[in-house]
């Protein structure tokens, strides 16, 4: 009875383990993923770009993806000019938010 015990503990303790590692694998891929979309930013500035975001934005109005220009970036935020109807719409969020980006053409 004791070995069992002995067995059932190590493999929660390995089970324990190996669910931090994949937390802080994770956490490292997407700070690198951030670091990453920084560098590449800077090459949409003041054009006309498409921005897909990992989940959707509902207090900004954005579900999937949007087009606008983009304005301006900081380390951790980014600025797009969307034209929606009649006016134009500047859009905040923050750079981790971003999946993909790619410039289009009018």
């Amino acid at each position: 009875m004791e070995i069992l015990e002995i067995i059932l503990l190590c493999y929660i303790i390995y089970c324990i383990n190996r669910k931090e590692n994949k937390e802080t694998e994770n956490e490292e891929t997407e700070k690198d993923e951030q670091k990453s979309f920084q560098k590449v930013i800077p090459e949409y500035l003041h054009k006309m770009c498409e921005i897909t975001v990992k989940d959707p934005l509902v207090r900004i109005d954005i579900m999937f993806s949007v087009k606008g220009i983009l304005t301006d970036i900081d380390e951790e935020w980014v600025m797009l000019e969307v034209k929606e109807k009649k006016k134009n719409v500047f859009k905040i969020f923050r750079i981790d938010n971003i999946n993909s980006i790619k410039e289009v053409l009018d």
